[in-house]
């Protein structure tokens, strides 16, 4: 028990423990946050979202039940683009690449120049990314053709516009033109002479050939040109002839054909033996030399038609004939 003397003294105490709390004053500000704390354990993984429906995939655009896309790709396969060959012997090299080479193409058609286009470490063929701006929007939109710009054609400085088919001419195109003799004469320097590769843009407008006048071709007014022949409307990407577009303008456009180019055969072979025979070629190659100017213009027409062109006159029956006809007329 306690004391009365004890019980007066927490009495007391009671009392002025009241007093102090009556008198507090107001509450002050509150004091500057302390340093923050260790982070605290990762929460459960939460519910996986709504997967998106097929029909808000764009992909499916392109990436779908149809077969286009596979018989595309299988018909280009077959076509000479696809070989790789003018990617491997020249599509790394800085001048060359933007023909040669996929990347190269795409970058010479970012620039605006195929000269300058700078050289891939490694190259590829010519694919589907080369012609079509391939996952650009991931869109119907990403079959657009990489270019369809009119070509300023480098060797006469001419230009090519021919719809569609100016996406071809960007590397169909002769990369110069025959320079004039000096006193009736004139110097081959090399066993490459001659227009370069694919001059099918200049043989269409018939341009280019040496000693004869210019002589456009019936076909350079054909729509999109290149691709209406070698596409159709049925697109086949194996590049090869399409005879339906021929059918258009031409009962039997096969027959035709036969008949033009073993007519074409017939005076190439002629000339050929003939520049042989004179020294100007060895064994289908220019042989360097100086020879006399039209024997040279003779030697540049055969070499543009057989060796380049390729066409046997498809492209332009004419010049094709006009320029045999004239060097025969000299190397007889």
């Amino acid at each position: 028990m306690f004391s009365k003397k004890t019980l007066v003294i927490i009495g007391i105490l009671v009392i002025a423990a009241f007093a102090l709390t009556a008198c507090a004053g107001e509450t002050g500000p509150a004091g500057p946050a302390g340093p923050e704390g260790p982070a605290g354990p990762a929460g459960p993984e939460g519910h996986a979202g709504m997967a998106p429906s097929a029909a808000d995939l764009t992909c499916t655009e392109c990436h779908n039940e149809g077969t286009a896309l596979y018989v595309a790709s299988q018909q280009w396969a077959k076509s000479l683009h696809a070989t790789g060959t003018a990617a491997a012997y020249a599509g790394a090299r800085s001048g060359c690449t933007g023909c040669h080479s996929s990347e190269g193409f795409t970058d010479a058609t970012e620039i605006g120049s195929m000269e300058e286009a700078a050289a891939p470490l490694v190259a590829s063929q010519q694919n589907c990314r080369t012609c079509h701006q391939i996952h650009t929007s991931y869109t119907g939109a990403d079959w657009a053709l990489s270019t369809v710009e009119p070509v300023l054609l480098v060797a006469n400085g001419e230009t090519f516009d021919g719809g569609k088919g100016n996406l071809c001419a960007s590397c169909h195109q002769p990369r110069r033109a025959m320079e004039p003799g000096v006193e009736g004469m004139f110097e081959i320097t090399s066993t490459h002479w001659g227009p370069h590769h694919g001059p099918q843009s200049t043989m269409l407008l018939g341009q280019v050939g040496a000693g004869i006048e210019d002589n456009p071709g019936r076909h350079a007014m054909v729509e999109d040109t290149c691709v209406a022949c070698h596409l159709g409307e049925a697109k086949d990407h194996d590049m090869g002839v399409n005879y339906a577009t021929c059918a258009e303008c031409h009962e039997d456009a096969e027959a035709m054909v036969e008949e033009l180019q073993a007519e074409v055969q017939e005076l190439t072979d002629e000339v050929g033996e003939l520049l042989e025979a004179k020294g100007l070629t060895h064994d289908g190659h220019p042989n360097p030399g100086t020879y006399p100017e039209a024997e040279a213009q003779a030697a540049w027409n055969w070499i543009y038609i057989v060796l380049e062109d390729k066409s046997m006159g498809v492209h332009n029956p004419a010049y094709t004939i006009e320029m045999l006809e004239a060097a025969l007329d000299v190397l007889r």
